[in-house]
């Protein structure tokens, strides 16, 4: 069979199944079968960047993120900027990030100099006011009771409760959670607020999980990796063993059911 450039939908669903095959084959470093999962790999990947592309971190979001990640106020973030004013004005997206700036956040936060740069564009957002917290679908967050803890005790307004509930997600309200682009069909802006609602969701649940998980090293996943995973399906309780064998890798699984309005069938997520 000749594989050439995945032009069409249809095209890509043969080569997955194909992959497939040659995976349950479990072919030898060199085989041409073991050439052939490789070539495919390298097709595949290239359409799905093509049709799926990934938008690039906004880089506030991923500073305030770290800022909540290590605990650090405003205020310890001065060295970086210069003065406490100028952490304000760029953390409210007043004034834009400089290369001093980027090279000292790169250095002392641990952040890429790619992610700072991708977005310093403080037009490329969508404030925070714009955002309609009512198409939340507050009612059946609620009935699933993942707003429990937020609301015992509290006289806070359904809107505040929504936005602390998100920010523990580490979406900030301010941007590129709430302007990336979610693949799918039938999209409308209720379908986009329940699928962030649900987003959110996961990655609370998988931080629980935190202490539970191995290290996870991401020169692992290949497809020796893959190819083990998928043999799992053969045993009677193969579900429950690949959970347990991604979860000893680092790798948290949350099985959440999708929303009302909603179809989404799985998702994977890179946590910082």
């Amino acid at each position: 069979m000749e594989f050439k450039v995945i032009r069409t939908r249809e095209q890509y669903q043969a080569y997955l199944d194909e992959v497939h095959s040659l995976i349950m084959l479990n072919p030898t470093i060199g085989s041409p079968e073991s050439d052939q999962l490789e070539l495919l790999s390298v097709l595949i990947e290239d359409y799905e960047n093509k049709q799926y592309p990934i938008e690039a971190p906004d880089p506030i979001d991923a500073i305030l993120f770290r800022m909540h990640e290590k605990g650090l106020k405003q205020a310890d973030l001065a060295p970086y900027f210069g003065t406490t004013s100028r952490v304000s004005e760029v953390l409210n997206r007043k004034r834009a990030l400089t290369v001093d700036m980027i090279r000292a956040l790169s250095i002392g936060l641990g952040l890429s100099v790619e992610t700072l740069i991708g977005l310093s564009n403080s037009k490329n957002t969508l404030d925070k006011n714009n955002i309609d917290w009512s198409k939340f679908p507050v009612k059946e967050m609620k009935n699933r009771g993942w707003l429990k803890t937020l609301l015992s005790n509290t006289t806070d307004s359904t809107e505040s409760i929504i936005q602390k509930y998100i920010a523990q997600s580490g979406l900030q309200i301010g941007a590129a959670s709430f302007k990336r682009k979610l693949s799918g069909d039938a999209q409308t802006p209720n379908t986009m607020y329940a699928l962030y609602a649900w987003l959110a969701r996961v990655i609370l649940q998988a931080r629980e999980k935190k202490d539970i998980l191995g290290k996870y090293d991401p020169n692992l996943i290949n497809n020796g990796f893959l190819r083990e995973l998928a043999q799992l399906s053969w045993f009677e309780h193969g579900p429950i063993l690949a959970i347990e064998y991604l979860e000893k890798h680092g790798i948290a699984v949350i099985i959440e059911p999708h929303l009302k309005g909603t179809h989404l069938d799985g998702a994977a997520l890179k946590d910082s």
